[in-house]
């Protein structure tokens, strides 16, 4: 189920991003120096979360059932969130720190109850960024992440076992994912993400609250 909910979010970043997926592709070819550029940094970008996962691929699972490590990973992601509110630097263009530092942003988000876009995003405004470059970029950096997460996974999804309901599911995944990228880039030309670091620090207290009762 998880597979087909990461080709609905991968299949709706491809298609809301598809020009700049396809100057992107191009771009070695066409000698365009901007997005070729941008390509480099998609790669070192990536580098960080595929080293990640590796170390921590037989270990996944017990980091996933542990309610007090979730728990304290959102109370992080709430303090990133709130402090990136405080940022107010503008630099449009990325520049090759950027793309490490997101990249580990983004490898960090492996951990349950990290949100991977954002940290992402908070991580290139803390760098000066301004809130919609840090957005596109961290968009553009999930979709090498989440087809990697998918190949992954799909080897233990069957044919004889992809049903109905599981392709509905993928669809369902495609247009939610498709909304809340639409929304996302809309509230972030208007305002910061600390909004959504309340809910964080709610539901990660409660979360510990829960694990230490």
């Amino acid at each position: 189920m998880a597979t087909m909910m990461h080709i609905g979010t991968l299949l709706a970043l491809i298609v809301y991003f598809r020009g700049d997926i396809s100057r992107i592709v191009l771009s070695p070819f066409k000698r365009d120096v901007k997005y070729l550029k941008l390509l480099w940094f998609l790669i070192l970008g990536t580098i960080p979360a595929v080293i990640f996962g590796v170390l921590l691929l037989h270990h996944i699972e017990s980091i996933f059932d542990s309610p007090l490590l979730i728990g304290i990973c959102l109370v992080f992601t709430g303090v990133i969130l709130f402090l990136s509110g405080f940022m107010r630097r503008e630099r449009k263009e990325i520049r090759f720190l950027d793309a490490i530092l997101v990249g580990i942003g983004q490898a960090i988000a492996i951990l349950p109850g990290v949100s991977r876009s954002g940290t992402t995003i908070s991580t290139g405004t803390f760098l000066g960024l301004d809130r919609t470059t840090s957005a596109n970029f961290s968009f553009l950096l999930a979709i090498p992440a989440i087809l990697g997460a998918a190949v992954l996974e799909i080897s233990s999804v069957k044919g004889s076992s992809i049903t109905f309901a599981l392709l509905v599911g993928a669809f369902v995944s495609f247009l939610t994912s498709l909304v809340a990228i639409r929304f996302l880039l809309a509230f972030l030309k208007k305002t910061t993400l600390r909004p959504f670091s309340y809910y964080c620090f709610a539901i990660g207290i409660l979360s510990i609250l829960i694990a230490l009762r």
